[in-house]
């Protein structure tokens, strides 16, 4: 079937208003983005270009949801992220002064992250609303630790790289007495199966076994928690490679361009098991969006100074969509040799998308302002 005919197809189904042409609009998530053409949406373009025929079911009710203008303009409403090159977009409010950061992009172990492999996006394994799909979010990571009761999950990170993986300082720092964390499990998904499968276009699809590796080295962050949960970073290097041959294990990117340094943030997507130092509110594997909040409105709401280390995401009253799992990661798709999953956060405190939070933002460790400490602290 011809891209054409594809079009003229999708521009068919294409029947719910969600906005003005040329303008501001809502996504079907309820994320701000512009009524702009079809073939300008990166990630709906990939979607009407890539996913499997014919057209699953979910795939065709997300177009129909995306449509912000009479069905024969084939517009959609489109993330700001993922709007094409080029293409003017309204301005939105920057996160962080314009900066040309030389200092990344000549760092000595920038070639240590995998910027053409990483964060990969494959509109076949694009759930919506909260559910995850199986090999969604290859990036994932679960931290195990063991006491005198036994073992257990207590906090998640991201692969950045074959040997590293980033998490928050307060999941490996001030441990309580006879806890120790021992390993990482890589490529999971549903914790209460062994096997973990799912049903795409009538064909069931098998992961292969989650990967547990033991950790070779804990790095927190040197200025942890002075003050008071600042500089809540830190890297765990494995004592081996993860097995990459699958679709399970892949490791997410991060925001080491200049463009990606100075990207205005709106809508991020927390993943993961709901993972905290105290339960686990989830087997499966989760998402929420989570609108980035001014530091100024986070302040206020919180009652706490934030350091240029932190920012705010969540707060609007999010009802049963718990997702972050405490040092989990916050991302978003955004252009970075093609479009991919970029790591912007990581989760520190307070509310991370779930419904009991009483309408609060929860604060992250800004991944864009620790990337030289990223950098400086990587090995081969």
């Amino acid at each position: 079937m011809t891209v054409q005919i594809i079009t003229i197809l999708i521009s068919s189904l294409l029947t719910i208003v969600y906005g003005q042409s040329n303008g501001d609009c809502m996504t079907p998530f309820n994320e701000r983005g512009t009524c702009i053409s079809i073939r300008d949406c990166t990630t709906i373009w990939q979607i009407v270009t890539t996913a499997p025929r014919p057209l699953s079911q979910r795939v065709l009710n997300f177009l129909q949801s995306s449509v912000c203008d009479e069905p024969a303009l084939r517009k959609v409403c489109c993330r700001y992220q993922d709007v094409a090159q080029g293409v003017p977009v309204p301005a939105l409010i920057a996160t962080n002064p314009v900066v040309q950061n030389d200092e990344i992009a000549n760092h000595r172990n920038l070639n240590l992250l995998d910027t053409r492999n990483c964060g990969p996006i494959s509109s076949d394994r694009i759930a919506y609303g909260n559910a995850t799909s199986l090999f969604e979010f290859p990036w994932m990571a679960l931290l195990q630790y063991e006491d005198s009761d036994g073992k257990d999950f207590k906090c998640g990170g991201s692969l950045i790289n074959k040997r590293y993986v980033l998490t928050a300082a307060h999941c490996v720092a001030n441990l309580r007495r006879g806890t120790r964390l021992t390993s990482v499990r890589l490529g999971e998904y549903d914790v209460s199966q062994t096997i973990d499968c799912q049903t795409v276009n009538r064909e069931q699809i098998c992961a292969p076994p989650v990967q547990d590796i033991k950790i070779e080295r804990i790095i927190a962050h040197p200025g942890f928690n002075n003050p008071r949960w600042a500089n809540d970073i830190a890297l765990l290097r494995l004592n081996a490679e993860p097995d990459f041959t699958d679709f399970a294990v892949a490791p997410i990117c991060l925001p080491v361009t200049n463009e990606l340094i100075n990207l205005p943030l709106s809508t991020l997507t927390v993943t993961g098991w709901g993972t905290t130092e105290t339960l686990r509110r989830s087997d499966k594997l989760l998402k929420a969006n989570l609108p980035y909040v001014q530091s100024v409105d986070c302040e206020k709401a919180l009652r706490i100074r934030l350091t240029p280390g932190q920012f705010c995401a969540g707060g609007e009253g999010l009802v049963d969509s718990c997702g972050g799992d405490s040092g989990g990661p916050l991302q978003f798709p955004a252009r970075l040799s093609g479009t991919k999953y970029i790591q912007f956060g990581v989760t520190s405190f307070g509310a991370s998308g779930c419904g009991d939070d009483e309408g609060l933002p929860g604060v992250y460790a800004n991944v864009r302002h620790y990337l030289k400490w990223i950098l400086d602290n990587l090995e081969q």
